[in-house]
């Protein structure tokens, strides 16, 4: 009488658990292609002050939960909240996805999805922000809308939208050279006077 060696009995079963995980990986997949975009929110205080009393936070999300129902929630797009920072958080020191708020939308987002931000500048203060974190979401195939830029919404990736970040971007960069040759010019008029500077620190008035 032949027995089943204990070897093939150990093949088979890894063979049909490789199967089952299989079939596991191309059902999440299939569930994910077909579930809705969902939209999700950003908001970000820049100083301890604004923080604590101009109420900024509740502000913002407050115009970004408008801004879906209004416009996402018709197409289908289901809410999936906002994240913020809970305390103060330079956007020029530190960049968007370094930012913990920005981490954890990061583990939320997939393609197809959109995040909502009430103004440019709660997301970013610098060129090389902007263009890192904008390359990013075109590769995630995030879609981003901005609720307030001089009274208007508009939507990153749209004809409209690529004209008015292109015009905030020019103009993000005016501000930062002139702001630059300021405190060049101030820090030239201390020194003629013969007073010492200090490198980091930014003469008044700048």
């Amino acid at each position: 009488m032949a027995f089943p060696r204990p070897g093939g009995e150990t093949a088979t079963l890894r063979n049909e658990l490789a199967e089952l995980l299989e079939l596991a990986r191309q059902q999440r997949e299939l569930q994910e292609k077909n579930r809705p975009p969902t939209c999700y929110g950003y908001a970000r205080a820049s100083h301890e002050l604004q923080y604590q009393k101009n109420n900024t936070i509740p502000l913002q999300m407050e115009k970004v939960e408008r801004y879906y129902q209004q416009h996402l929630q018709p197409l289908g797009v289901s809410w999936g909240g906002i994240e913020y920072d809970s305390r103060e958080t330079s956007a020029y020191r530190i960049p968007f996805f370094k930012r913990n708020a920005a981490i954890r939308l990061l583990g939320k987002l997939r393609p197809g999805d959109y995040l909502v931000v009430d103004k440019v500048d709660r997301m970013y203060r610098q060129m090389k922000d902007f263009v890192h974190t904008d390359e990013k979401f075109q590769k995630l195939e995030i879609k981003l809308c901005f609720v307030d830029f001089l009274g208007i919404s508009f939507q990153r990736g749209t004809p409209m939208g690529d004209f008015i970040m292109a015009i905030v971007v020019a103009f993000a960069q005016l501000e930062s050279q002139m702001i630059s040759e300021r405190i060049k010019q101030a820090f030239a008029a201390i020194r003629i006077q013969g007073f010492v500077t200090r490198k980091r620190k930014v003469p008044m008035g700048t």
